[in-house]
Protein backbone atom coordinates (compact mmCIF):
# COMPACT_ATOMS: atom_id res chain seq x y z
CA UNK A 1 0.00 0.00 0.00
CA UNK A 2 1.23 3.59 -0.89
CA UNK A 3 2.32 6.00 2.18
CA UNK A 4 -0.73 8.50 0.26
CA UNK A 5 -3.76 5.84 0.22
CA UNK A 6 -5.16 7.09 3.36
CA UNK A 7 -5.59 10.59 3.77
CA UNK A 8 -6.75 13.19 6.82
CA UNK A 9 -10.24 13.27 4.97
CA UNK A 10 -10.00 9.47 5.22
CA UNK A 11 -9.16 9.42 8.44
CA UNK A 12 -11.92 11.75 9.17
CA UNK A 13 -14.48 9.81 7.61
CA UNK A 14 -13.38 6.87 9.74
CA UNK A 15 -13.64 7.68 12.69
CA UNK A 16 -16.91 9.42 12.03
CA UNK A 17 -18.30 6.42 10.87
CA UNK A 18 -16.98 4.28 14.24
CA UNK A 19 -18.57 6.86 16.57
CA UNK A 20 -21.73 6.92 15.03
CA UNK A 21 -22.47 3.06 14.14
CA UNK A 22 -20.51 1.73 16.97
CA UNK A 23 -21.01 0.99 20.77
CA UNK A 24 -20.07 3.07 23.04
CA UNK A 25 -20.28 2.51 27.17
CA UNK A 26 -23.65 3.88 28.56
CA UNK A 27 -21.60 6.40 30.53
CA UNK A 28 -19.60 7.53 27.77
CA UNK A 29 -23.13 7.97 25.46
CA UNK A 30 -23.69 12.03 25.97
CA UNK A 31 -20.18 12.67 24.87
CA UNK A 32 -20.47 10.58 21.77
CA UNK A 33 -23.20 12.57 20.90
CA UNK A 34 -21.75 15.40 21.79
CA UNK A 35 -18.68 14.41 19.36
CA UNK A 36 -20.39 13.32 16.43
CA UNK A 37 -22.20 17.00 16.56
CA UNK A 38 -18.44 18.36 16.69
CA UNK A 39 -18.41 16.36 13.40
CA UNK A 40 -19.89 17.55 9.95
CA UNK A 41 -19.51 16.72 6.28
CA UNK A 42 -16.93 19.66 5.56
CA UNK A 43 -15.22 18.93 8.59
CA UNK A 44 -15.05 20.11 12.00
CA UNK A 45 -17.89 22.52 13.16
CA UNK A 46 -17.09 25.54 15.08
CA UNK A 47 -18.91 24.42 18.12
CA UNK A 48 -16.48 21.08 18.43
CA UNK A 49 -14.35 22.74 21.19
CA UNK A 50 -15.96 21.88 24.17
CA UNK A 51 -16.56 18.36 23.27
CA UNK A 52 -13.12 17.35 22.20
CA UNK A 53 -11.48 19.16 25.36
CA UNK A 54 -14.20 17.38 27.70
CA UNK A 55 -13.18 13.89 25.28
CA UNK A 56 -9.15 14.80 26.49
CA UNK A 57 -10.20 15.50 30.13
CA UNK A 58 -11.69 12.36 30.23
CA UNK A 59 -9.19 10.35 28.76
CA UNK A 60 -6.06 11.88 30.27
CA UNK A 61 -7.15 12.69 33.83
CA UNK A 62 -8.40 10.08 36.91
CA UNK A 63 -11.61 9.33 37.72
CA UNK A 64 -12.91 8.94 41.07
CA UNK A 65 -13.23 5.09 41.47
CA UNK A 66 -10.06 3.92 39.10
CA UNK A 67 -7.35 1.78 39.85
CA UNK A 68 -4.04 3.27 40.78
CA UNK A 69 -1.85 3.29 37.78
CA UNK A 70 -4.93 3.78 35.07
CA UNK A 71 -3.85 4.75 31.69
CA UNK A 72 -5.10 6.07 29.03
CA UNK A 73 -5.45 3.10 26.81
CA UNK A 74 -7.99 1.42 29.50
CA UNK A 75 -9.69 4.37 29.69
CA UNK A 76 -10.20 4.68 25.91
CA UNK A 77 -11.09 1.30 25.67
CA UNK A 78 -13.78 1.04 28.58
CA UNK A 79 -15.64 4.30 27.08
CA UNK A 80 -16.10 1.97 23.68
CA UNK A 81 -17.59 -0.88 25.70
CA UNK A 82 -14.38 -2.72 26.60
CA UNK A 83 -13.45 -3.72 29.84
CA UNK A 84 -10.46 -1.80 30.31
CA UNK A 85 -8.48 -4.69 31.17
CA UNK A 86 -4.51 -3.82 31.05
CA UNK A 87 -4.14 -7.56 29.01
CA UNK A 88 -6.07 -9.44 27.18
CA UNK A 89 -7.83 -9.95 23.61
CA UNK A 90 -9.27 -6.71 21.68
CA UNK A 91 -10.90 -7.61 18.56
CA UNK A 92 -10.13 -4.77 15.34
CA UNK A 93 -13.67 -3.31 15.85
CA UNK A 94 -13.34 -2.22 19.12
CA UNK A 95 -9.55 -1.09 18.47
CA UNK A 96 -10.85 0.91 15.52
CA UNK A 97 -13.72 2.45 18.22
CA UNK A 98 -10.91 3.69 20.49
CA UNK A 99 -8.42 4.80 17.68
CA UNK A 100 -11.51 7.16 16.82
CA UNK A 101 -11.27 8.50 19.84
CA UNK A 102 -7.63 9.05 20.41
CA UNK A 103 -7.43 10.58 17.03
CA UNK A 104 -10.37 13.46 18.29
CA UNK A 105 -8.44 13.73 21.57
CA UNK A 106 -5.40 15.06 19.19
CA UNK A 107 -7.25 17.69 17.50
CA UNK A 108 -6.87 21.31 18.89
CA UNK A 109 -8.46 24.48 17.68
CA UNK A 110 -5.64 26.55 18.23
CA UNK A 111 -7.09 30.04 16.45
CA UNK A 112 -10.25 31.70 16.54
CA UNK A 113 -10.33 35.20 15.24
CA UNK A 114 -14.01 36.43 13.66
CA UNK A 115 -14.71 33.74 11.17
CA UNK A 116 -11.30 32.02 10.82
CA UNK A 117 -10.96 28.96 13.34
CA UNK A 118 -7.57 26.99 12.59
CA UNK A 119 -7.73 23.17 13.67
CA UNK A 120 -4.56 21.18 14.43
CA UNK A 121 -4.49 17.19 14.33
CA UNK A 122 -1.01 16.58 16.30
CA UNK A 123 -0.92 13.00 16.69
CA UNK A 124 1.99 11.45 19.18
CA UNK A 125 4.67 10.24 17.58
CA UNK A 126 4.47 7.00 18.24
CA UNK A 127 2.07 6.38 15.23
CA UNK A 128 3.57 5.74 11.99
CA UNK A 129 -0.07 5.69 10.30
CA UNK A 130 -3.40 7.57 10.97
CA UNK A 131 -5.13 5.86 13.92
CA UNK A 132 -7.83 4.17 11.88
CA UNK A 133 -5.75 2.09 10.01
CA UNK A 134 -2.72 1.84 12.99
CA UNK A 135 -5.30 0.35 15.40
CA UNK A 136 -6.93 -1.76 12.86
CA UNK A 137 -3.92 -3.34 12.08
CA UNK A 138 -2.30 -3.31 15.81
CA UNK A 139 -2.11 -6.59 17.77
CA UNK A 140 -3.77 -6.30 21.11
CA UNK A 141 -0.44 -5.76 23.29
CA UNK A 142 0.78 -2.81 20.32
CA UNK A 143 -2.45 -0.74 20.31
CA UNK A 144 -2.33 -0.67 23.84
CA UNK A 145 1.33 1.96 23.48
CA UNK A 146 -0.63 3.88 21.03
CA UNK A 147 -3.59 4.35 22.63
CA UNK A 148 -1.52 5.71 25.66
CA UNK A 149 1.22 7.48 24.15
CA UNK A 150 1.43 11.40 24.75
CA UNK A 151 4.44 13.04 22.94
CA UNK A 152 2.56 14.84 20.30
CA UNK A 153 4.34 15.83 16.76
CA UNK A 154 3.87 19.75 17.44
CA UNK A 155 5.53 21.93 19.97
CA UNK A 156 3.56 24.86 22.26
CA UNK A 157 5.65 26.66 19.75
CA UNK A 158 4.75 24.76 16.57
CA UNK A 159 1.38 25.64 17.44
CA UNK A 160 1.91 29.27 18.25
CA UNK A 161 3.38 29.95 14.77
CA UNK A 162 0.94 28.33 13.01
CA UNK A 163 -1.78 29.98 14.52
CA UNK A 164 0.31 33.17 13.82
CA UNK A 165 1.31 32.44 10.19
CA UNK A 166 -2.46 31.21 9.21
CA UNK A 167 -3.58 35.12 10.61
CA UNK A 168 -0.75 36.52 8.64
CA UNK A 169 -1.45 34.62 5.87
CA UNK A 170 -5.36 35.75 5.39
CA UNK A 171 -4.13 39.67 6.32
CA UNK A 172 -1.38 39.25 3.27
CA UNK A 173 -4.59 38.13 0.50
CA UNK A 174 -6.87 41.24 1.96
CA UNK A 175 -3.88 43.31 0.85
CA UNK A 176 -2.87 41.57 -2.21
CA UNK A 177 -6.95 41.92 -3.41
CA UNK A 178 -6.64 45.80 -2.48
CA UNK A 179 -3.95 46.40 -4.80
CA UNK A 180 -5.37 44.00 -7.56
CA UNK A 181 -8.52 46.20 -7.09
CA UNK A 182 -6.50 49.51 -7.26
CA UNK A 183 -5.26 48.03 -10.98
CA UNK A 184 -8.80 49.05 -12.12
CA UNK A 185 -8.20 52.74 -11.05
CA UNK A 186 -6.52 55.89 -11.91
CA UNK A 187 -3.39 57.81 -10.90
CA UNK A 188 -0.60 56.89 -8.66
CA UNK A 189 -2.31 53.81 -6.83
CA UNK A 190 -3.17 52.01 -10.44
CA UNK A 191 0.84 53.13 -11.30
CA UNK A 192 1.69 51.33 -8.31
CA UNK A 193 -0.63 48.59 -8.94
CA UNK A 194 0.89 48.17 -11.97
CA UNK A 195 4.17 48.01 -10.96
CA UNK A 196 3.85 45.36 -8.36
CA UNK A 197 1.96 43.19 -10.80
CA UNK A 198 4.94 43.26 -13.64
CA UNK A 199 7.85 42.74 -11.38
CA UNK A 200 6.14 39.09 -10.34
CA UNK A 201 4.23 38.34 -13.52
CA UNK A 202 5.41 40.26 -16.45
CA UNK A 203 8.39 39.84 -18.86
CA UNK A 204 9.67 41.77 -21.82
CA UNK A 205 6.76 40.55 -24.07
CA UNK A 206 3.80 41.22 -21.83
CA UNK A 207 1.02 43.89 -23.54
CA UNK A 208 -1.69 45.29 -21.78
CA UNK A 209 -4.12 42.53 -22.47
CA UNK A 210 -2.27 39.39 -21.09
CA UNK A 211 -1.62 42.02 -17.82
CA UNK A 212 -5.26 42.35 -17.63
CA UNK A 213 -5.88 38.97 -18.06
CA UNK A 214 -3.13 37.88 -15.32
CA UNK A 215 -5.13 40.62 -12.85
CA UNK A 216 -8.32 38.55 -13.42
CA UNK A 217 -6.63 35.54 -12.49
CA UNK A 218 -5.04 36.43 -9.27
CA UNK A 219 -7.65 38.35 -8.15
CA UNK A 220 -10.26 35.28 -8.51
CA UNK A 221 -7.44 32.82 -7.40
CA UNK A 222 -6.75 34.57 -4.03
CA UNK A 223 -10.13 35.39 -3.14
CA UNK A 224 -10.59 31.90 -3.33
CA UNK A 225 -7.27 31.45 -1.24
CA UNK A 226 -8.62 34.32 1.33
CA UNK A 227 -11.94 31.80 1.69
CA UNK A 228 -9.78 29.29 2.60
CA UNK A 229 -8.00 30.81 5.22
CA UNK A 230 -11.75 32.37 6.01
CA UNK A 231 -13.17 29.30 6.62
CA UNK A 232 -13.63 27.43 10.17
CA UNK A 233 -13.08 23.86 9.40
CA UNK A 234 -9.28 23.88 7.66
CA UNK A 235 -6.89 21.24 9.14
CA UNK A 236 -3.30 21.76 9.42
CA UNK A 237 -1.34 17.89 10.06
CA UNK A 238 1.42 16.17 9.56
CA UNK A 239 0.94 13.16 7.50
CA UNK A 240 1.69 10.24 9.35
CA UNK A 241 3.23 7.61 7.42
CA UNK A 242 6.38 9.97 5.39
CA UNK A 243 7.35 9.17 9.73
CA UNK A 244 10.89 7.73 9.25
CA UNK A 245 10.97 8.42 5.62
CA UNK A 246 14.35 8.22 4.85
CA UNK A 247 14.78 7.52 1.12
CA UNK A 248 13.42 8.24 -2.25
CA UNK A 249 9.87 10.39 -2.64
CA UNK A 250 8.71 9.68 0.86
CA UNK A 251 12.16 11.55 1.97
CA UNK A 252 11.53 14.72 -0.54
CA UNK A 253 7.64 14.88 0.92
CA UNK A 254 9.06 14.43 4.74
CA UNK A 255 11.49 16.87 4.12
CA UNK A 256 9.63 19.43 2.80
CA UNK A 257 8.00 22.42 4.40
CA UNK A 258 4.60 21.42 3.76
CA UNK A 259 2.25 19.92 0.89
CA UNK A 260 -1.27 19.92 -0.03
CA UNK A 261 -3.60 17.65 -2.92
CA UNK A 262 -3.53 20.19 -5.96
CA UNK A 263 -7.08 21.33 -7.42
CA UNK A 264 -7.48 18.70 -9.45
CA UNK A 265 -7.23 15.92 -6.44
CA UNK A 266 -8.48 17.98 -3.76
CA UNK A 267 -9.46 16.40 -0.36
CA UNK A 268 -12.85 16.38 0.97
CA UNK A 269 -11.43 18.53 3.97
CA UNK A 270 -9.67 21.44 3.35
CA UNK A 271 -5.65 20.27 4.81
CA UNK A 272 -2.24 21.46 5.09
CA UNK A 273 0.56 18.99 5.90
CA UNK A 274 3.26 20.38 7.75
CA UNK A 275 6.29 18.95 7.54
CA UNK A 276 9.63 19.06 8.95
CA UNK A 277 11.49 21.80 6.43
CA UNK A 278 8.45 24.20 7.37
CA UNK A 279 10.26 25.03 10.46
CA UNK A 280 13.66 25.28 8.84
CA UNK A 281 15.62 28.49 8.08
CA UNK A 282 17.26 27.42 4.93
CA UNK A 283 14.75 29.66 2.85
CA UNK A 284 14.70 33.05 1.24
CA UNK A 285 12.32 34.34 4.06
CA UNK A 286 13.21 33.74 7.46
CA UNK A 287 10.95 32.61 10.93
CA UNK A 288 7.16 34.13 10.58
CA UNK A 289 7.18 35.69 7.13
CA UNK A 290 8.74 32.60 5.49
CA UNK A 291 5.34 30.38 7.29
CA UNK A 292 2.71 32.69 5.79
CA UNK A 293 4.66 32.40 2.55
CA UNK A 294 4.35 28.66 2.78
CA UNK A 295 0.81 28.37 3.63
CA UNK A 296 0.23 30.91 0.64
CA UNK A 297 1.98 29.07 -1.13
CA UNK A 298 0.23 25.56 -0.24
CA UNK A 299 -3.29 27.07 -1.04
CA UNK A 300 -2.52 28.58 -4.44
CA UNK A 301 -1.78 25.21 -5.34
CA UNK A 302 -5.51 23.51 -3.68
CA UNK A 303 -7.83 26.62 -4.47
CA UNK A 304 -5.87 27.69 -7.83
CA UNK A 305 -3.80 25.01 -9.22
CA UNK A 306 -0.71 26.43 -9.10
CA UNK A 307 2.61 24.54 -9.82
CA UNK A 308 5.89 24.38 -8.52
CA UNK A 309 7.14 25.30 -12.68
CA UNK A 310 10.63 23.31 -13.62
CA UNK A 311 13.17 23.69 -14.40
CA UNK A 312 14.14 24.35 -10.97
CA UNK A 313 11.35 23.78 -8.77
CA UNK A 314 10.78 27.50 -9.25
CA UNK A 315 10.67 28.71 -5.81
CA UNK A 316 12.50 31.79 -4.61
CA UNK A 317 15.48 30.50 -3.95
CA UNK A 318 16.43 29.08 -8.03
CA UNK A 319 14.89 32.47 -9.05
CA UNK A 320 11.56 33.43 -9.81
CA UNK A 321 12.10 36.74 -12.13
CA UNK A 322 10.10 36.45 -15.04
CA UNK A 323 12.04 36.73 -18.45
CA UNK A 324 11.16 36.16 -21.63
CA UNK A 325 14.17 33.36 -22.31
CA UNK A 326 13.01 30.74 -19.21
CA UNK A 327 10.34 31.94 -17.21
CA UNK A 328 7.79 33.43 -19.18
CA UNK A 329 4.62 35.23 -18.04
CA UNK A 330 2.87 32.61 -18.65
CA UNK A 331 4.93 30.23 -16.53
CA UNK A 332 4.74 32.94 -14.16
CA UNK A 333 1.32 33.24 -13.15
CA UNK A 334 1.28 29.26 -13.13
CA UNK A 335 3.60 29.30 -10.63
CA UNK A 336 3.26 28.72 -6.31
CA UNK A 337 6.17 30.46 -5.26
CA UNK A 338 5.21 33.56 -7.51
CA UNK A 339 1.99 34.01 -5.89
CA UNK A 340 3.00 33.84 -2.35
CA UNK A 341 5.93 36.23 -3.12
CA UNK A 342 3.83 38.50 -4.80
CA UNK A 343 1.46 38.49 -1.84
CA UNK A 344 4.34 39.19 0.73
CA UNK A 345 5.45 41.88 -1.41
CA UNK A 346 1.97 43.40 -1.50
CA UNK A 347 1.63 43.14 2.72
CA UNK A 348 4.95 44.80 2.91
CA UNK A 349 6.70 42.23 4.28
CA UNK A 350 9.46 41.52 2.12
CA UNK A 351 13.08 42.78 2.50
CA UNK A 352 15.15 44.21 -0.33
CA UNK A 353 17.30 41.34 0.00
CA UNK A 354 14.69 38.99 0.08
CA UNK A 355 13.39 41.07 -3.14
CA UNK A 356 16.22 40.63 -4.80
CA UNK A 357 17.06 37.26 -4.40
CA UNK A 358 13.85 36.09 -5.45
CA UNK A 359 13.79 38.38 -8.31
CA UNK A 360 17.29 36.78 -9.55
CA UNK A 361 17.09 35.83 -13.38
CA UNK A 362 17.39 32.70 -14.30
Amino acid sequence: MAWSDHKFSDQFSAARGKLKNGAVADTFAAQKTALLQAMSDSGFEASANPALEALRSAMRNPTTGEAPGTQQDSRLLRAVGHSGAATGDVDQDTRERAGALKFMSHVYLIKQRGAQKVWIHNLPTAFADWPHYATGAASADAVRPMLRASTEKFSADDLKNLSDAMQDGLRWCQKTLELLGAFNGAGTAKAAAVAMIKRWFADENTDATQLAAHVSTLTTGFKAIQAAFNRNQIVLTDFPTLRGASAGPTKKFRMSEAFVWGKAHRETLDVIYIEDGFFGTNNTMKGKTNWARILVHELSHSMQGTADVEPGPRYSWYGIAPNAANFSSAKAITNADSWAFFAADCAGVLTETERAKALTVK
